[in-house]
């Protein structure tokens, strides 16, 4: 969750910070593990909260009029690198990635703390295969410091259209929202 999609609460959730130890076993599942961090965040601070939806401004990723120009994947969906990743300043790179997660990481991803493109972006590509790929653009200014907006390069919204054949439109679109009823700082040990 981003910032912008939990409401409610105390203002110190915005700065105070804990350390919590806590350990599973090794063969617990990462659905498990879930399921324990939401236990654990109900006991230790009386966390209680609600999911709702709402309409918010959004980007559509959806095909740029030339159609994509996505490369069908020779990976393997079982390989582990699968999926959309991080690979330099300015770069994202997909294995075996779906338009859904190349839209979920232009949603997640950030640069020295501030969102690629500062809002939800939801898939309305169509789009149902797997596929490789390397994005890469220009970070706005102050995405990554004093380099950023300086030398060649298309701004985020330019590069898809041109090395993937995709875009973003903005729209009104549902976003999961976490409103918190009730939170407390955490007793001490």
């Amino acid at each position: 969750m981003r910032v912008f999609q939990v409401e409610g609460g105390p203002g110190w959730i915005n700065s105070d910070r804990f350390d919590i130890s806590a350990k599973a076993g090794s063969a617990t599942t990462s659905d498990q593990l879930r399921r324990m961090l939401r236990t654990l965040l109900a006991d230790r601070f009386q966390l209680a909260l609600q999911r709702e939806m709402r309409e918010l401004n959004v980007f559509a990723l959806t095909i740029n009029r030339d159609g994509p120009k996505l490369k069908e994947s020779v990976s393997h969906s079982s390989e582990p690198e699968r999926g959309v990743r991080i690979s330099g300043i300015g770069r994202l790179t997909g294995i075996a990635a779906s338009s859904s997660q190349l839209a979920e990481a232009l949603s997640d991803v950030t640069l020295n703390g501030s969102s690629i493109v500062n809002r939800p972006v939801l898939d309305k590509t169509g789009l149902t295969g797997l596929y490789d790929f390397t994005l890469s653009w220009l970070p706005d200014p102050g995405q990554v410091g004093n380099a950023a907006g300086q030398g060649e390069g298309a701004s985020i919204f330019t590069a898809l259209v041109e090395q993937l054949g995709l875009k973003l439109e903005a729209q009104k679109g549902p976003v999961e929202i976490l409103v918190i009823d009730h939170v407390e700082k955490p007793s001490e040990n």
